[in-house]
């Protein structure tokens, strides 16, 4: 039996993990629309609207320019209708930031 980690857990650089996830993503999307019709295609404007984000950002994410949040991957798992770990594993998607503002103005 292979202990052998996958593409994800070979500590790879957070930029190497955004491509994996974008190429996975893109191959799902590929992969579901081989043999569908023309309206049934998944495009990145599709997933952006059941998402709430742009298409620009979808195409950052696919691109690996971008990473996919952890609070995107079950709405996006269920969008594509697979298990979220055939994106990618929570643990490797970075949560969202919030900035801090003291409130004060500048």
């Amino acid at each position: 039996m292979s202990t052998q980690p996958t593409a994800t857990r070979r500590n790879l650089t957070p930029d190497e993990i955004d491509l994996v996830v974008g190429r996975r993503i893109q191959a799902l999307i590929d992969a579901t629309n081989t043999g569908t019709h023309d309206f049934q295609h998944i495009t990145q404007g599709r997933i952006a609207d059941a998402l709430g984000v742009s298409r620009p950002y979808i195409s950052q994410i696919v691109n690996g320019k971008r990473p996919l949040l952890r609070e995107y991957l079950n709405p996006l798992a269920k969008f594509l209708r697979v298990h979220p770990h055939a994106i990618a594993h929570p643990d490797e998607l970075p949560e969202r930031t919030v900035r801090r503002t003291t409130g004060v103005a500048a």
